[in-house]
């Protein structure tokens, strides 16, 4: 158990976040009380040009470091009406968004904080985070 309130803050995450609250100042305001934020189902909707400018926002406001994204990618979406739609989403963050990030101007850098140094804060022991 955290025994600062503001350690617990850090671990917390919010998931589908742009489902939830669409309003961009509610996801700056969670940034900067320590949230991560969690950009879910990138490749099916919203569109690119959406989650690029939220993103862009939250990096130009310096909280690019609480930001988690990810594809939710599914073999099958099952519609109301019991049918199996196939879908092919396994490689849209790699083969078209970041490529959209970069012509956004997203460096390797900022690319790397999303991929690979965010998810490995936001995974680490809560033990290690609470020091």
């Amino acid at each position: 158990m955290p025994s600062r309130p503001e350690a617990a803050i850090r671990r917390a995450s919010s998931s589908f976040i742009f489902k939830t609250s669409p309003i961009f100042r509610a996801h700056l305001a969670l940034a900067r009380r320590g949230v991560w934020l969690e950009y879910d189902a990138i490749g099916a909707a919203p569109p690119y040009e959406v989650y690029g400018a939220i993103l862009l926002r939250l990096r130009n406001a310096g909280l690019l470091g609480q930001i988690l994204i990810s594809q939710d990618a599914c073999a099958y979406i099952v519609g109301n009406d019991g049918t199996a739609e196939r879908q092919h989403r396994f490689d849209r963050l790699h083969r078209s968004f970041l490529p959209y990030l970069r012509s956004i101007g997203f460096s390797e850098s900022d690319i790397r904080a999303l991929l690979i140094d965010n998810p490995a804060r936001a995974l680490a022991r809560p033990s290690a985070m609470c020091r």
